[in-house]
Order: C-alpha cells, then sequence, then structure tokens
C-alpha cells in the first residue's frame, strides 16, 4: 500500500512532467502498490524516452537531481546486468520530499521505452492528477523480459486472483 507522502509525490512529479510535456510512466513496485498490490515500495520509479530524461535535471532543478548517468552492470545482480548488455539505460535520481525518485532513460527500442511507445499503459487518477502507469500486463512482461520472472510470477499471480474476485 502506498502511504500518503508516496501519493502526494506521484502527484506533484506527475503535474511537473506534465506541464513539460514529457512522455513518462510510473513503473515497479509504486506502480503495482498503486494498482492494488500488496507493497511497502522504498522508493518511486519512472521511465521515459533518453531524450527526455536529458531535459530533467534542469526541469526539476529545484529537487537538485543527479546528472544523467549510465548505468553500469552489478555483480549483485545477475539481472540487471544482462538486461543493460541487451539495452542500456541512463537515469537520473533525486529525493522530492521524502522519497527517493529515480527516472529511467533508454532508447527508443528499451526494454521499459518500447512500452511506452507502444501506449501499454492505464491512468490511474491520483487526486485529480492522470498518471501514466505501466499496465500490470507490461510490467509482467518487462520483468520476463529483463530476467526477473519471480516478480513476474508475482503479478500474473495478483492479475489471476483479481479475475477470480
Amino acid at each position: 500500500m502506498l502511504s500518503d507522502d508516496f501519493k502526494q509525490t506521484i502527484k506533484e512529479l506527475s503535474n511537473e512532467l506534465d506541464a513539460e510535456g514529457l512522455e513518462y510512466a510510473l513503473i515497479g513496485s509504486s506502480n503495482l502498490a498503486l494498482q492494488g498490490m500488496d507493497l511497502s515500495p522504498h522508493d518511486l520509479d519512472l521511465v521515459m524516452k533518453l531524450d527526455d530524461l536529458r531535459k530533467v535535471p534542469k526541469i526539476l532543478s529545484h529537487y537538485l537531481p543527479s546528472k544523467v548517468e549510465e548505468l553500469r552492470p552489478d555483480s549483485k545482480d545477475p539481472a540487471w546486468t544482462a538486461k543493460l548488455e541487451r539495452h542500456p539505460a541512463w537515469d537520473v535520481h533525486f529525493i522530492m520530499g521524502k522519497i527517493p525518485v529515480q527516472i529511467l532513460g533508454e532508447p527508443n527500442d528499451g526494454d521499459y521505452v518500447s512500452k511506452l511507445l507502444a501506449n501499454c499503459l492505464v491512468y490511474i487518477e491520483l487526486d485529480g492528477a492522470k498518471v501514466p502507469c505501466f499496465s500490470l500486463e507490461a510490467e509482467a512482461e518487462v520483468y520476463q523480459e529483463t530476467f526477473r520472472p519471480n516478480k513476474a510470477d508475482k503479478i500474473k499471480m495478483f492479475l489471476q486472483t483479481r479475475k477470480t474476485i
């Protein structure tokens, strides 16, 4: 479940990115929690095209974001290393209020951005803001494609449970 701090941060960030006309989507555990899965996220993850990500440090300068940095393989996370070997990615990170935020950027054929561009999205209303989020099906697909089948299976189980209720 998302805390009020998370919901407020999502709403504010969504409003700021929308005002700049950037194409983005909420992904990861915050997205899953917002769509009803029983999770307690530690950070907020978004995805956008690499060209748009390059604009973020200036647009969100009041949050003191990092520079756009290329993500490097992590010996502790072989799945992430395999993902980056197939499709490189970059990020910008910062703290918004109390919430750590990471915005991932990829070329248009990246694992995440390809789904963003294919409009594999749902829009969740959050206190008047319409937040673009990966559909649960798209989240499951991207977890499968990025070598994290356990996470994909949890989403699929949640979707099956929701259909039977």
